[in-house]
């Protein structure tokens, strides 16, 4: 949740800002290394960092987890609309950082190959 807040706000503050919020959508690693970068830039960074640091050992279990699974998985942002409602629903809920990661993964998964 608070992922989507800030995405919200950040293109309000500079251009790493704005590069952050695009791979922030697609549940990057680096969510953990633009905390160190965030700090420079202002208030609202600063405060998103201490919940980033809450967040981001989720993130990153979710991003090994999801490279373990498939590609499709590392894709779904751009491929989930073509897949089915399931992954659309997915899309919301992974912006939240939700457990139902893995679960999504594995149903994408099924689905994906179902299809091939």
């Amino acid at each position: 949740v608070i992922c989507v807040q800030y995405c919200a706000v950040c293109k309000q503050l500079s251009s790493i800002c704005v590069q952050y919020c695009t791979v922030c959508k697609q549940l990057s690693s680096i969510c953990v290394q633009y905390c160190t970068v965030c700090k420079q830039l202002s208030s609202i960074c600063v405060q998103y960092c201490t919940a980033c640091k809450q967040l981001s050992s989720i993130c990153v279990q979710y991003c090994t987890v999801c490279k373990q699974l498939s590609s499709i998985c590392v894709q779904y942002c751009t491929v989930c609309k073509q897949l089915s409602s399931i992954c659309v629903q997915y899309c919301t809920v992974c912006k939240q950082l939700s457990s139902i990661c893995v679960q999504y993964c594995t149903v994408c998964k099924q689905f994906h190959l179902n299809v091939m």
